[in-house]
């Protein structure tokens, strides 16, 4: 199904419009009003004629993309339909680098310069090729609450706004982990007597232990709500090319929830996730030091921590594989500069780097699972986005939070009933993550033979293309080739293709016009 957009081109005075005038996505609350703006996770625009107005929730969870320019403007919750129909399709190198080696865009980067995404809490308006936009984030001023003041209001503010997110007796499904955020969502709802559940865990690709569904299994087992276990069905490279095109390029992660997403089309109405808690209530002891590191000013080294630390991605690795002019455009101090005026922006937080962490990662990455990828469902309650939860969760001090304690504690004081079932753990580890990574490699190396990628305007095939056609004749050395970062060299074969796609389009519209 074609996702929706609008574009308008204005020219001589007359507005030439395709598309859809009135789009409204996700949902928003029966609450009341904060700032003038509804509760809720949403994106809608409103094009009367004259002037195309684009608003979205506070945090700006909802996804939405637009190009702009004194002639036309154009805005989908689909960059590759935004691409399909503009000419610009210029990379935003900077972004890219930063891309590279966190796995998220920041800020409103996508991998195009003039394609933005929306901003949070954006005011965005645009008339006969005249535009503004307003928008962007809130820091809010620190607290002094002490840590066990800290967790009470949490809890209290966490059950105010599932109040306000409740399925009134509607069948829901939750995804359940192993962890904190879904067994706190889970317990609160039952307690309220919202019992119509069925939840849901899926096995996660290697290196993923099982670990969630085994303590998922042992939670749904005591509190007799029903469970669902969804295995992979799919090969990882089928998983991660459909996740590709479903998160618009913009994210490295959520390869492994497709399966879910398919299995619940038409099948539900309601669906509740877990996003913010671990972004907004956790923060571990690299993240205090960074958080430290920026509070005293020193942004190039809490850039470099989180540009070396996150991924642990080598750098020699990225001048191997990737083609020299690509590198030299990506490269790590590119990468660095760029990521510095983006921590910039939350210096003055109370926690800088749970700023960043929420702002960026939850909202450009993580955000695309529960509003993307399960966009279909028609809603999806995220009930740690509440805004006063958000706003106080933001002004907790550093060293408020710890590692996991901070959530365990919360989840184990708001039910003690049920605190003696254990969090995941570390036993069993899986012992099939060398095969698969094995066959990731050698099924992407077929896939690049049967697209004839032998040239590429990013990636040293010359250098890729032996090492790879030795992984299809030996296991092992498929094996030990992970460090040539396979979906690093899927995502930009995929984008270069995206490009040349979008090109052909725009030629062949040419031609016949």
């Amino acid at each position: 199904m074609e996702k929706p957009y609008l574009y308008i081109n204005y020219e001589n005075g007359q507005a030439r419009v395709q598309g859809t005038a009135v789009y409204t996505f996700g949902h928003q609350l029966d609450a009341p009003l904060v700032d003038g703006r509804p509760q809720g996770v949403y994106a809608q625009w409103r094009w009367d004629g004259t002037s195309l107005t684009v608003t979205n929730d506070t945090f700006g969870f909802y996804p939405l993309y637009y190009y702009c320019d004194e002639k036309s403007v154009c805005v989908s919750p689909s960059l590759s339909k935004v691409l399909e129909i503009i000419s610009d399709r210029d990379l935003d190198y900077p972004a890219l680098a930063v891309f590279l080696r966190l796995g998220f865009f920041i800020g409103e980067d996508t991998p195009f310069e003039n394609i933005k995404a929306l901003p949070p809490n954006a005011d965005f308006v645009w008339k006969k090729g005249k535009f503004a936009v307003w928008g962007g984030l809130s820091l809010p001023r620190a607290v002094s609450d002490n840590r066990e003041v800290a967790i009470g209001r949490v809890i209290e503010l966490f059950r105010q706004g599932l109040s306000r997110r409740l399925p009134k007796g509607q069948p829901f499904v939750l995804m359940l982990s192993g962890g904190y955020d879904s067994r706190h969502i889970l317990l609160e709802l039952l307690r309220l007597g919202e019992k119509n559940v069925l939840c849901v865990t899926t096995r996660k690709y290697p290196p993923s232990t099982g670990d969630d569904m085994r303590v998922a299994q042992k939670v749904t087992k005591e509190l007799s709500v029903p469970h669902k276990i969804i295995e992979q069905q799919i090969p990882r490279l089928t998983a991660e090319l459909k996740n590709l095109e479903k998160t618009n390029f913009c994210a490295d992660e959520h390869a492994w929830i497709l399966e879910t997403a398919e299995y619940f089309k038409n099948k539900t109405a309601v669906l509740y996730d877990g996003i913010g808690g671990g972004t907004l209530l956790m923060s571990n002891e690299p993240e205090r030091e960074c958080a430290l590191l920026l509070q005293a000013g020193r942004l190039k080294e809490a850039a470099d921590r989180i540009l070396t630390q996150w991924y642990k991605r080598d750098e020699k690795s990225f001048q191997l594989t990737l083609s020299r002019d690509f590198y030299q455009r990506t490269n790590v101090e590119c990468a660095r500069e760029h990521l510095i005026k983006e921590l910039k922006k939350h210096v003055a937080a109370a926690d800088p780097f749970v700023s960043f962490n929420f702002w960026n990662r939850a909202r450009r990455e993580i955000a695309l699972s529960s509003n993307g990828i399960f966009s279909h469902i028609p809603t999806v309650y995220c009930p740690f986005l509440d805004h006063a939860l958000v706003q106080y969760a933001l002004s907790l001090p550093v060293d408020t939070l710890g590692a996991k304690s901070f959530r365990q504690e919360m989840v184990r004081r708001a039910n003690p009933e049920w605190s003696h079932i254990p969090f995941d753990d570390d036993e069993d580890r899986d012992q099939q993550t060398s095969r698969h990574q094995a066959q990731f490699i050698r099924d992407l190396t077929w896939h690049l033979m049967q697209r004839n990628l032998f040239k590429s305007k990013y990636l040293q095939m010359h250098y890729l293309l032996p090492r790879m056609f030795k992984s299809l004749l030996n296991r092992k050395y498929a094996q030990s080739l992970w460090w040539i970062h396979p979906q690093v060299i899927l995502y930009l074969s995929e984008l270069e293709k995206l490009q040349y796609k979008s090109l052909q389009r725009r030629v062949a519209e040419g031609v016949q016009s």
